[in-house]
């Protein structure tokens, strides 16, 4: 059944944010629930950049894609197989997820690797932590294990070892949303339900 219009017509106001622009910032410290590039950086003077995927390498490993970093930012196209979101597990642990599944160390002691999978196996393997001091990411529980990049075999992995220390740096993912401070209002006539826009 057809709704007749009011004579005096019928408006109606529409309001709606604008995204902005996406993009990744330097972070020192971890948000619970952030989303955040985990980039290695490698070399000396002269660096590069990687950023840890979801991507298996050599059945063990996980792998880097290369970023473009400039002035505290990563400025290079991001996929969602570099997005980790952190969620507190304990006091300053946080796990780390891709979509449904979490970043683990593997068994098996220094350098057995580092994976994904749908199951968390436990605080040794999944809670981790970050120091942005030390630009450290961490996990364990009686040892700590460091997650780092090997530029030799071009895969992210963990060692118990503080030679092997790699330099991490989180990036957080920003969407700027703006509200315009001007609605919409849209009038009606009861002339065959046309109208006209006013801002």
């Amino acid at each position: 059944q057809k709704i007749p219009m009011p004579a005096e017509g019928l408006e109606l106001y529409a309001k709606w944010t604008e995204l902005g622009p996406i993009y990744y910032q330097q972070a020192d410290s971890i948000e619970d629930g952030g989303t955040y590039l985990i980039v290695a950086r490698t070399g000396s003077g002269s660096y590069a950049y990687y950023a840890l995927t979801n991507e298996v390498k050599s059945t063990s490993f996980l792998a880097g894609e290369t970023v473009t970093v400039s002035g505290g930012y990563v400025t290079s196209p991001v996929d969602e197989s570099m997005l980790w979101t952190f969620i507190t597990a304990t006091s300053g642990k946080y796990d780390v997820k891709n979509g449904d599944d979490f970043l683990l160390r593997r068994s098996g002691g220094s350098k057995a690797g580092v994976e994904i999978d749908a199951t968390d196996s436990g605080a040794a393997y999944s809670d981790w932590a970050y120091d942005g001091g030390t630009y450290a990411l961490t996990v364990g529980a009686s040892s700590t294990y460091y997650l780092y990049y090997s530029t030799s075999d071009q895969y992210f992995n963990c060692s118990s070892s503080t030679g092997d220390k790699g330099t991490i740096y989180l990036y957080k993912q920003i969407n700027d949303s703006v509200e315009p401070g001007d609605s919409q209002t849209i009038t009606y006539d009861a002339n065959g339900g046309t109208g006209n826009t006013e801002s």
